[in-house]
This record gives C-alpha cells, structure tokens and sequence, in this order.
C-alpha cells in the first residue's frame, strides 16, 4: 500500500510538471516580446561563458597532445638569485650527466634551435630547425608519418648527420614526395640523408609567452644532434623528460642538481652557482597564461551575472500584468508553493531556451574568438564545443534558471493573495519597487568593476601600442637571406654579394632606402658582449658595461630612421682597417662617458681596440614591453666575425607587401641559390609582439560593451515600470502645477541615485580586484585613476540616457488620462 501511494504521488508530481511546462510555453509564447528579449539576454551571457570555457578547456585543462603527457617535465639550470624562468636552459655537458646516469628520468630528449640553408628542394630556402637527440621524440610518444625516423645509432659522438622534415615542409617544398626519404638534401652546405617525415599537426614546441611576447619556433626540419655537437656546444639546451613512476618534480629536481655539481667543477674549478629547475612541460607552456584566462572566465561570468540580476527584474515586472491570472490561480485552490513551482518551471524554460541560444552564440562567438587571439595559444587550434564544453554550458543554464527564477518566485505568491484579499496587487508596493532599486544597483555595481576591467587592460594596450621603440616601424620590409659559405668563401665576396642585392632592391619603383642588419630588432636573437673604454683609469673596479652587438651596413640607421645623436653613421669609410669604427647606443655612451665627450673615443670589444665615430638612439630590440639595452653596432666591413647570415630592411613609398614579390625577385636576380625567406612587413612584426596584450583588452572590452547593453536595458526596464504604475501619481502632480521639467527632472534623480549608488559599491569592488591584473598590466597601475574616472563617466552616462525616454514618457502624462484610466 505504501509503495503504491509513493508511486502516485510521483505520478501527481509528474503529472503537475508537465502540465506546468505546457502552460508556461503557452504563457511565453502569447508574451513575444518578453520571450525573445528575456532568451536574448541570458543567451548572450551563457554564450560568452562557454565560448571562453571552450578555450580555456582547449589550452588549459586539455593535455599537451604527448603520449603520458602529464609525466613530462622540463628541466634545466640557472643562476642563482636571478628569477625562477618557466623554461630554463641546461648546458649541453649538463644534459649529457642527466642522460647518463639520472634515475629520477626514465627517458630523456633535449633540443635547441638553429637556423639552416636548405637546398635539394623546390628552390633555396631558410628554415628553422631543432637540433634534437634521438631520445627526444621516443619521450614525446611521437612516430615519423613515413620513414624510420632517428635511431640509437645518431646518438654516438660524431654520428651520421641525418635530418627529419615536418609535413607542411616536406609538402611546401618536396612537393609532399615520399621518394625523398632515404635520399639527401643539402643544409647549410653539408649532405643530410632525410630518415622521414614527421605527421601532420605535430607541433613542438608549443609556444610559449614571455615578456618578449610570443617564443613560437615552429620548426621546419629536425636535425640529428650528436652529428654537429662541436658547431652548436655553446648553445643552451631544453632537456624533457619523462619521470620514473612514483617519482616527484622536486625528486627530480635534487637529483639532477647532485649530478650538476660535478660538471660544474670541472668546467670551472669551483662548486656551482646554478640552481635547478624541474616543472611539468604543460605548466611550463600555459602556466604564463593561465591569469589571463581565468581573468576573461571572470570577466564573462560578471556579464552573466548581469544578464541573470536583469532578467530578474524584467520577470518580476512582468508580474504585474499577471496580478490577476495569479490572484484567480490562489482563489481557485493553487497554494503558495505551486503557484511559486509554476514562475520557477516558466524561468527554467527561459534558461533552458537562453541555453540553446548560448550555444549557437558560443560557436559563432568561438570563430570570433580564435579569430582574434594570438595565433600562437597553444591548442587554440582544437578549440570547439565538445562535450566538456556543453556539460558547463548545461551547468550554467542551469545555475542561471534558479538565479533568475527565485525572487519572482517568491514574491509571487503574496502577489496573488494581495490581489485576493482586495489589495492593489504586490508589485508596485514599494517592497517591490525597492527590489527593483536594489537589482538595478547590484547589475551596475557590477557592471562598473568590470568597466575598470575593461579600462586598465585597454588603456595598457594604448600604452604598450603608443611606445617608441627607437625607430620608425611603419613602410618596412624585411627579407632574411644567408649566403653560402662554399660560393662565397672571402669577405669580400659577401659584401658583393650584398652590395648587388641592395643595388637591385634600391632600383625598385618605391623603394626609398634599403640595407640590413644581422640581428632585426623585435627578433629572438641576441649576443651580448662587454663593452671597455680603454681610456679610463678610474673605474675602481667597477662592472664592465654589457652591450648587445649587431652588425649593420650603411644605410641602416636611415632605413630605420634610428636618430643620429653625435657623429655620422656607417657609410663607405667603413672599411677593413687598423681602427675600425663603431657606433654606439645613448645608453652606452652615458655608462661610459657620462660627461659627453664621445666620438673619437676607444672601447675595447672581442679583443679589439674600436674607434666610436657616431652615437644613435636607444632602440627596444625585443619589443615594445621590453626597456632598451645598451648597443654596440658593427659595421659589416670590418666586423670581427664575417656575418653571412643577414636580414634586408627596406622603406617603402607605399605598402611594403605590395613590393614584395619584386623584392624576392630581385634578390634571385642576384644568385638563385642563395636561400631566403618569405618577405614581412614591421607591422606584422609589432603586432605578433602585442598580440597577447591586444587580445586582453579586446575579450574584456567586449564583455564591458556587453555588460553597458545588458545595465541599460535593465535600468531602462525598470524606470518605464515605475513610470507605468506611477501614471495617476505623476498625473496628479501635473494637475496640482508640476512642470513638466520638473517631472523630467524627478524621474531622473531617481536614476541618478541609484546608478551613483552602484557605481559606488562598484568602484569600491574594484579596488581589490584591479590587484589581480597587476601581471597584464604595462605602463599603468591598477589603481589607475584615470581607468577608474573613465568607467565612471561611462556608467553615469549609459545610465542617464537608459533612464531618459522613460523619464520623457513620464513628463508628458496627460493628468485627466491618468485619472480616468484609474
């Protein structure tokens, strides 16, 4: 008998629900207007959720696409006291000793960089390379697309140089022939036999973000290590491992210091002054990110947090067309708690509906988004709706549908007992209209912090975008070339060489200066080298300043348009000779002379005794985010090292990618074996530099510009429901000799109270939270004040025009219209 009750009484429940779903589709759908602006709104919030949970599940909770990647970690050394880098470097002995004999490693691979000359192809090109041990990809889990891939035998000292093609390399240019496996092409003048061919979408390393701005390799070829050890010994090298079950990153970590210690010793003589670091490969590629993304997970969740407090408002100003409905309902048999069941089933519906509507916003949101982020985000590839994507988006329908649904649903049972005991109805009682003021001020409360948000990361990226990095980088356009050492063994055939291409480029219709310097700025490279003034007695000990050098031809510093501050620049003086000269940066010039007195002065570089003949501006060499350094500028006819390697920069009239083709054209006229790359403008360059920051401001920008919709359509919704059942008030007024300004000016105090006082609570919120975007900020303070008067202004301005055609309505109510509809 029990059972059988519990069985009805499950069936009654059934029962009831859906017959309360089918009569809230029919109320939703006799009320459009209502419907669609109520879906609207929660689905552009639960929308831009999951649109930034899909990426964020894409780069951040989805592993790094390597076999037991959550056991790889990635070692290496660095000095002691200085910053703990996420991807430290390992000396090439160091790696060695780990290799050898560490327990904590199970396997072990380690790589570096290096650009090389590759011919046998379709044409000449220049490609980047890692330079890897046969042991690195076995630890990644990953097997050559075809071919046999490197084997143990190149790990012996002096082994044969073998080389392994990307897919998108082996298809640009092999033209994708699986007949080049087994043969040999040319890099850097030496035969490489090709052992295979890596898959398609293989990527590594991942890239990473620095304060440089995005370190993205994306390699071409990857060349046997072992084969050209004595070329590449004074490189730093990435040492990834795999640790050994049950063992720890700070196990790994003690161990492998243990076994640097004597490395260092017999290099140096002493104990070391390095210490080691083991993290996990994944933290060490999204680590950096991952304040930024959860920033942006906040930042959407503020807006659905908006959307969720307006929607509450506009249901429960719905309400009073529904007095009567609900007050029948109550004297009809309907209790309390059903008639609360039937508003809560009504707002699920509209979350459920958000819901689906979130998710076709998401995916044409997600497009946008990839769109837009930095091409570079590890795994932005793979983002898409997935299953994990639509379980949060269920989560989130569903945590919106009881946030919206609560307050109405508990204010609507006194609504219709009210009405049933004869009074004029619960929602235009001042409890109500007070709910109303207090929802209006928590939506822009919120919407303010995230409008301070939104300012601080836009006004950094202005910053960041307006800084002067020492040269003019608009109309540029760079060609990296290298010339072979076997056809162009002497100096002076380099310089030939050299000097015809810039004759050729320099014949070009808009072309208006033309040169090139071994090291472009905003590039990854670098070489720093002390830098003595021969001439001073004085420094007592003092630390030699450290300058990076760059080797220049004439023409540079005009091409550039870097300013000459003392002194001339390069030109055709510069020749091989007893004194050679040097041009140095402001910077060094005030380190070593602080009194001025600089050109004809001697320093003291590579073991060389230099004359500085000019001095020019400091220049950011690693981008816009990084303080300039010290420079000390070569001039490539009597550079100490004979510089093969260089990078063409020219001025251009007009667009620089228009000339590109005549530019590649014109240095194939010059030689077609000399390898180059694809021609780029500055501008790309300075953007891929800024592309973090830009994506920043753009992601909250945009959840700000959403948030100012969703509060002015909110405090617009709520001042035409005041004003609506306020009528026979303010049709009094008028006809007791209220002016029509004076009930203009009355509405909008109204809003103006409440508008200042969420702006207030909402400036206060902001104060704690600016503090944790002190890491995506350049150039400015999280308590900016300007970002903070900013939002300010905004807030009280979107707020006063939402509350005005209201407050226009109301000022012209015709007093005797007013009193008959009463």
């Amino acid at each position: 008998l029990a059972n059988g009750q519990a069985q009805q009484q499950q069936f009654g429940l059934l029962e009831d629900l859906v017959a309360d779903t089918r009569y809230a589709l029919r109320a939703l759908r006799r009320n459009p207007a209502y419907t669609a602006a109520a879906v609207l709104t929660l689905g552009l919030g639960i929308g831009a959720n999951t649109a930034v949970f899909s990426v964020m599940d894409s780069v951040l909770l989805r592993p790094l696409p390597y076999d037991r990647a959550e056991r790889l970690v990635l070692a290496g050394t660095f000095e002691r006291g200085d910053p703990v880098p996420a991807a430290p470097f390992a000396t090439y002995a160091e790696y060695l000793a780990w290799k050898a004999e560490s327990r904590t490693l199970e396997a072990v691979g380690a790589y570096t960089s290096a650009p090389f000359r590759v011919s046998g192809g379709q044409e000449p090109v220049l490609a980047q390379a890692l330079v890897i041990d046969a042991g690195l990809l076995p630890v990644l889990g990953v097997r050559p697309y075809i071919g046999a891939g490197f084997t143990a035998d190149l790990d012996a000292r002096g082994g044969a140089r073998a080389v392994l093609l990307s897919y998108d390399h082996w298809q640009s240019n092999f033209g994708g022939d699986p007949g080049i496996v087994g043969g040999t092409i040319e890099l850097n003048g030496h035969p490489y036999e090709v052992r295979g061919v890596l898959p398609a979408g293989f990527d590594f390393p991942p890239a990473t973000r620095g304060a440089e701005g995005w370190l993205s390799l994306d390699p071409s070829l990857f060349v046997s290590l072992r084969a050209i050890e004595q070329e590449i010994g004074n490189y730093g090298y990435w040492v990834v491992g795999r640790l050994a079950d049950g063992v720890t990153t700070e196990d790994a970590a003690a161990e492998l210091a243990a076994l640097s210690e004597p490395v260092a010793v017999s290099m140096t003589g002493e104990a070391a002054e390095r210490d080691v670091r083991v993290a996990g490969l994944q933290e060490a590629v999204v680590g950096p990110l991952r304040p930024a993304l959860l920033a942006f997970l906040c930042a959407v969740a503020l807006v659905l947090l908006i959307a969720c407090v307006n929607l509450g408002a506009l249901m429960l100003a719905r309400l009073s067309a529904r007095e009567r409905e609900l007050g029948l309902r109550f004297a009809l048999g309907a209790g309390r708690r059903r008639i609360a069941r039937q508003l809560a089933t009504e707002s699920m519906i509209v979350a459920v509906l958000g819901g689906a509507a979130g998710i076709v916003i998401a995916a044409i949101g997600l497009q946008a988004l990839v769109g837009a982020a930095p091409q570079d985000l590890p795994g932005l590839a793979d983002a898409a709706i997935n299953v994990r994507v639509l379980a949060f988006a269920l989560l989130v329908t569903c945590t919106a549908g009881i946030l919206v649904g609560v307050l109405p649903a508990l204010r609507a049972s006194g609504v219709a007992a009210r009405v049933v005991n004869g009074g004029r109805g619960g929602v235009s009682q001042r409890g109500t209209r007070r709910t109303h003021g207090v929802l209006v001020v928590t939506e822009v409360a919120l919407a303010a912090a995230l409008l301070v948000a939104a300012g601080l990361l836009i006004r950094s990226f202005g910053v960041l975008a307006g800084i002067d990095p020492g040269f003019r980088d608009d109309h540029i356009l760079t060609v990296h070339t290298s010339v072979p050492s076997d056809r162009y063994a002497a100096r002076a055939d380099v310089l030939a060489y050299y000097d015809d291409v810039e004759r050729r480029i320099a014949a070009l219709p808009g072309v208006l200066a033309v040169s090139a310097v071994d090291r472009l700025p905003f590039g990854r490279s670098s070489s720093r080298i002390p830098v003595e003034d021969r001439t001073d007695q004085s420094r007592n000990g003092a630390a030699v300043p450290i300058a990076l050098n760059l080797t220049a031809r004439p023409g540079y510093f005009e091409a550039m348009e870097i300013p000459l501050v003392q002194g001339r620049v390069f030109d055709l003086r510069d020749i091989e000779g007893e004194l050679p000269g040097v041009v140095i940066s402001r910077s060094l010039a005030e380190q070593l002379w602080p009194q001025g007195d600089v050109i004809g002065q001697h320093v003291t570089a590579f073991g060389r005794t230099l004359e500085v003949v000019g001095v020019v501006g400091d220049v950011r060499h690693f981008g816009p985010a990084v303080a300039p350094e010290p420079m000390i500028y070569f001039a490539h006819a009597t550079d100490p090292f004979l510089r093969r390697a260089m990078t063409l920069v020219l001025r251009t009239r007009s667009s620089p990618e228009v000339l590109a083709p005549l530019v590649r054209a014109a240095i194939r006229a010059a030689d077609p074996l000399v390898p180059i790359s694809p021609a780029r403008s500055f501008s790309a360059l300075r953007a891929e530099k800024v592309a973090g920051e830009r994506f920043n401001a753009l992601l909250v920008g945009v959840s700000g510009a959403l948030a100012l919709l969703l509060v002015a359509v909110g405090i617009y919704g709520v001042m035409a429901f005041a004003i609506v059942h306020r009528t026979r008030e303010i049709g009094i007024r008028i006809a007791l000799g209220a002016s029509s300004v004076g009930v203009l000016g009355n509405v909008l105090g109204e809003a103006a109270r409440l508008v200042t006082a969420g702006l207030a609570i909402g400036l206060l919120t902001a104060l704690p939270l600016t503090l944790l975007l002190r890491g995506l900020l350049f150039g400015i303070e999280p308590l900016d004040p300007m970002s903070f008067a900013i939002a300010a202004t905004v807030m009280i301005l979107v707020g006063m025009l939402a509350a005005l055609l209201p407050a226009r309505r109301a000022a012209r109510v015709e007093p005797l219209a007013a009193l008959r509809e009463e």
